[in-house]
């Protein structure tokens, strides 16, 4: 007996002689095996096990109930009793409903290990975010700084900050390729950078806060 559920009769799992092999399964009171549980299901409805044989009462599960996720896949049909796809959701369910409902199988999740809404070009297909595969854009070519992602402000610091393939872009005006964060002090003069030569002219052409050096 594999991914069931013996809650709510009269006694639990009776053995008259062998005993049986029951794993992944709840079952009130406790049972020998991998993966039991020993916990309400949390059915919707639970019938009385004096009425039975019946058909009144709800076995499918709760918001809450252990038996989500915790069933395997090893035996488990392709669906439940109503016809949804197993499993819904991180792993297959114990009991002869999965809980949820079922969704596209084609969403796609980008890793994004710093969290910024922007993965990088690693993603799984999935029903939910799923541990840091959350981004539904990749993109992000720095996924350890969360200040760096496609479309974020650019800054004058030596880094592509919005992830363009550009560094600093629209901070060198005169276009001496020199930045202001990086050696020009006068970004409307393509003449004056940190590397230009300084000539008498009251200018300071080479950055270095000295005028017409002798």
């Amino acid at each position: 007996m594999v991914n069931c559920i013996v809650w709510g009769n009269s006694s639990g799992i009776y053995d008259e002689s062998t005993p049986a092999t029951v794993t992944y399964s709840i079952v009130q009171g406790g049972y020998s095996g991998v993966g039991n549980l020993n916990a309400d299901p949390l059915f919707v409805n639970q019938p009385d096990y004096t009425s039975a044989p019946t058909t009144n009462g709800d076995l499918r599960l709760n918001p809450g109930s252990p038996a989500i996720d915790a069933g395997t896949a090893s035996g488990a049909p392709s669906i439940d009793l109503d016809g949804k796809p197993r499993p819904i959701g991180n792993g297959f369910d114990m009991g002869a409903f999965e809980f949820g409902t079922p969704c596209p199988p084609t969403i796609t999740f980008y890793y994004d290990a710093d969290q910024d809404g922007y993965g990088e070009n690693v993603s799984i297909e999935a029903c939910v975010p799923t541990g840091l595969y959350t981004a539904a854009v990749n993109g992000d070519c720095n996924n350890d700084d969360p200040s760096i992602y496609p479309g974020a402000p650019e800054t004058c610091n030596g880094v592509d900050d919005n992830c363009d393939g550009q560094k600093d872009e629209g901070f060198d005006l005169d276009g001496d390729s020199y930045t202001t964060c990086n050696g020009d002090c006068d970004d409307t003069n393509p003449l004056v950078y940190s590397a230009a030569i300084e000539t008498c002219n009251g200018v300071d052409d080479d950055c270095d806060d000295l005028w017409t050096k002798v």
